[in-house]
Protein backbone atom coordinates (compact mmCIF):
# COMPACT_ATOMS: atom_id res chain seq x y z
CA UNK A 1 0.00 0.00 0.00
CA UNK A 2 2.90 2.36 0.87
CA UNK A 3 4.61 1.97 -2.63
CA UNK A 4 1.30 2.49 -4.17
CA UNK A 5 0.71 5.96 -2.42
CA UNK A 6 3.96 6.87 -3.02
CA UNK A 7 3.60 6.30 -6.50
CA UNK A 8 0.02 8.45 -6.95
CA UNK A 9 2.21 11.28 -4.99
CA UNK A 10 4.50 11.48 -7.78
CA UNK A 11 1.44 10.66 -10.70
CA UNK A 12 0.14 13.83 -9.28
CA UNK A 13 3.21 15.70 -9.04
CA UNK A 14 3.10 15.42 -12.76
CA UNK A 15 5.81 12.73 -13.10
CA UNK A 16 5.37 9.51 -14.98
CA UNK A 17 8.29 7.22 -13.26
CA UNK A 18 11.01 7.47 -10.30
CA UNK A 19 13.65 7.76 -12.27
CA UNK A 20 17.16 5.80 -11.44
CA UNK A 21 18.51 8.55 -9.08
CA UNK A 22 15.72 8.25 -6.88
CA UNK A 23 16.02 4.39 -6.50
CA UNK A 24 17.78 3.55 -3.68
CA UNK A 25 20.93 1.32 -5.02
CA UNK A 26 20.94 -2.17 -3.12
CA UNK A 27 24.76 -1.88 -2.17
CA UNK A 28 25.28 1.88 -1.74
CA UNK A 29 23.32 1.01 1.88
CA UNK A 30 25.38 -1.99 2.71
CA UNK A 31 28.39 -1.50 5.51
CA UNK A 32 31.73 -2.73 4.63
CA UNK A 33 31.84 -6.20 6.97
CA UNK A 34 34.21 -6.17 9.40
CA UNK A 35 35.81 -10.03 10.88
CA UNK A 36 37.21 -9.74 14.39
CA UNK A 37 39.88 -12.37 15.51
CA UNK A 38 40.15 -13.80 19.17
CA UNK A 39 43.69 -15.09 19.81
CA UNK A 40 44.04 -16.65 23.45
CA UNK A 41 47.84 -18.58 24.49
CA UNK A 42 49.05 -19.79 27.82
CA UNK A 43 51.23 -17.88 29.64
CA UNK A 44 54.07 -19.99 29.31
CA UNK A 45 53.13 -20.70 25.35
CA UNK A 46 53.56 -16.24 24.85
CA UNK A 47 57.06 -16.53 26.44
CA UNK A 48 57.77 -18.91 24.12
CA UNK A 49 56.26 -18.06 20.60
CA UNK A 50 55.30 -14.29 21.38
CA UNK A 51 58.10 -13.29 19.17
CA UNK A 52 56.63 -14.97 16.26
CA UNK A 53 53.44 -13.99 16.65
CA UNK A 54 54.61 -10.63 16.80
CA UNK A 55 56.30 -11.35 13.55
CA UNK A 56 53.20 -12.68 11.87
CA UNK A 57 50.42 -10.09 12.65
CA UNK A 58 53.01 -7.64 11.30
CA UNK A 59 51.98 -9.25 7.72
CA UNK A 60 48.39 -8.04 8.09
CA UNK A 61 46.44 -5.60 7.82
CA UNK A 62 45.14 -6.30 11.60
CA UNK A 63 43.57 -3.60 13.49
CA UNK A 64 44.48 -4.00 17.60
CA UNK A 65 41.21 -3.80 19.23
CA UNK A 66 42.14 -5.34 22.98
CA UNK A 67 45.13 -6.98 24.53
CA UNK A 68 44.59 -8.57 27.65
CA UNK A 69 46.70 -10.29 30.24
CA UNK A 70 44.67 -12.46 32.97
CA UNK A 71 45.71 -12.18 36.49
CA UNK A 72 46.20 -15.80 38.15
CA UNK A 73 46.99 -17.86 35.29
CA UNK A 74 48.28 -14.70 33.03
CA UNK A 75 47.09 -16.07 29.62
CA UNK A 76 46.51 -13.69 26.95
CA UNK A 77 43.49 -12.46 25.26
CA UNK A 78 43.91 -10.55 22.25
CA UNK A 79 41.59 -9.17 19.65
CA UNK A 80 42.48 -7.94 16.33
CA UNK A 81 39.74 -6.35 13.45
CA UNK A 82 40.65 -7.04 9.45
CA UNK A 83 38.28 -5.72 7.06
CA UNK A 84 38.75 -8.52 4.08
CA UNK A 85 37.42 -12.14 5.23
CA UNK A 86 40.23 -14.28 3.11
CA UNK A 87 43.03 -11.90 5.45
CA UNK A 88 40.90 -12.81 8.13
CA UNK A 89 40.98 -16.73 7.68
CA UNK A 90 44.84 -16.55 6.62
CA UNK A 91 45.55 -14.52 9.66
CA UNK A 92 43.34 -17.05 11.80
CA UNK A 93 44.76 -19.96 10.56
CA UNK A 94 48.34 -18.87 10.59
CA UNK A 95 47.55 -18.00 14.48
CA UNK A 96 46.58 -21.91 14.85
CA UNK A 97 50.16 -23.01 13.75
CA UNK A 98 51.70 -21.95 16.88
CA UNK A 99 52.03 -24.18 19.49
CA UNK A 100 49.53 -23.67 22.13
CA UNK A 101 47.43 -20.78 20.55
CA UNK A 102 44.00 -20.62 19.77
CA UNK A 103 42.18 -18.26 17.70
CA UNK A 104 38.73 -17.88 15.75
CA UNK A 105 37.25 -14.81 13.97
CA UNK A 106 33.43 -13.76 13.36
CA UNK A 107 31.52 -10.97 11.88
CA UNK A 108 31.35 -7.40 13.59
Amino acid sequence: MLGFLRWETLRERGSTQPTNSQLPTPNSQLPTPMWQITINCSADDWRINGTAFKTLVAKYPATLLSSKKMHGDERRIMEYQIENVSDAEDFTDECMTLAGFTAAFESL
